[in-house]
């Protein structure tokens, strides 16, 4: 569990920071809630809240498409040191 939670955060991390431009866009009204979750570390320490929305979607094929935007919204419980990543 634990090993799947930091490969997972790695990966997040990874991707977020590779990208040339980084910008968070706020969750407009136009956009549904397609599910939401929450992460534990340690399986009581609840690291974050998640909520995916998007401004279309018909289906499960959506979820891949570069046409449609998407927002992966995350609310930390608890803080990360910057030197931690």
């Amino acid at each position: 569990m634990m090993t799947t939670i930091r490969n997972f955060l790695i990966i997040f991390f990874l991707s977020f920071f590779a990208t040339n431009r980084i910008y968070a866009s706020p969750v407009t009204s136009s956009m549904q809630k397609l599910g939401e979750g929450e992460a534990y570390y340690l399986g009581f320490i609840k690291v974050y809240d998640a909520s995916l929305y998007s401004s279309k979607f018909s289906g499960i094929k959506d979820i891949l498409n570069a046409e449609i935007s998407k927002c992966l919204h995350l609310e930390y419980q608890v803080d990360i040191e910057k030197n931690t990543l």
